[in-house]
C-alpha cells in the first residue's frame, strides 16, 4: 500500500467501496485491538473529545487512529476548531472520515484535499451516461476478478446475466 497520509476522507454513494477502503486503511494502520484506536459515529459526535484525542500522542504504539463515520462534518460550514486542530495534528495521528457525501466548498474538504487524501466512490446510477458506463465496466471487471479469486470462471454471457439480476450495486454482488 502506498504511503498513508494523516488526513483521509472516504465518501460516495457506493457504500461497499467506501467500507472496503476504510477497512484497507485500518488494516494497513494495524488498528485491530489497539488502545490507540478511537471510533466515533453520527451527527452527535463529541468534537471536543475528537480534538483532544487528535492532539494526544499514542500510548506504547507508533500511531493513533481516529475513525469518524457519518458525522456530517463535510456538509455545509465546517467547525473552525476542527480545521485548526486537524491542521496541526502530530505526525503519529491518523484521521479517517467515511461519509455518504461531501461538499467541495467545505473548509475541512479543502484542508483534506490540500494535506491529505480523498477517496470518492460513486455508483453508476448517480452519473451521466458516459461516466456510468465506465463505472459499470469497472464493476463487471471487479466481479470477474473477485469470482476468479474465489476459483470461479464466468463467461461474458453469464456475467451480463449476473449484472442484470443483481444490478451494479457492489453490496448486492
Amino acid at each position: 500500500m502506498a504511503l498513508i497520509k494523516n488526513l483521509n476522507l472516504i465518501y460516495g454513494t457506493e457504500p461497499f467501496l467506501v467500507e472496503e477502503k476504510r477497512e484497507e486503511l485500518f488494516k494497513a494502520l494495524h488498528t485491530e485491538g489497539s488502545p490507540n484506536f478511537n471510533a466515533f459515529s453520527g451527527k452527535g459526535t463529541d468534537w471536543d473529545e475528537v480534538i483532544r484525542l487528535s492532539q494526544t500522542l499514542p500510548f506504547l504504539e507508533d500511531r493513533r487512529v481516529i475513525s469518524l463515520s457519518d458525522t456530517g462534518a463535510f456538509k455545509g460550514a465546517a467547525e473552525e476548531s476542527l480545521k485548526e486542530a486537524f491542521s496541526s495534528i502530530p505526525e503519529t495521528t491518523y484521521i479517517i472520515f467515511s461519509e455518504a457525501s461531501a461538499d467541495r466548498s467545505n473548509a475541512l474538504y479543502k484542508l483534506f484535499k490540500a494535506s491529505g487524501d480523498i477517496f470518492q466512490y460513486d455508483n453508476a446510477d448517480k452519473k451521466d451516461y458516459r461516466t456510468a458506463e465506465k463505472i459499470r465496466s469497472d464493476v463487471r471487471d471487479w466481479a470477474r476478478k473477485r469470482l476468479k479469486k474465489e476459483g470461479f470462471e464466468i463467461s461474458q454471457r453469464e456475467l451480463e446475466a449476473l449484472m442484470e439480476t443483481c444490478g451494479y450495486d457492489m453490496s448486492n454482488l
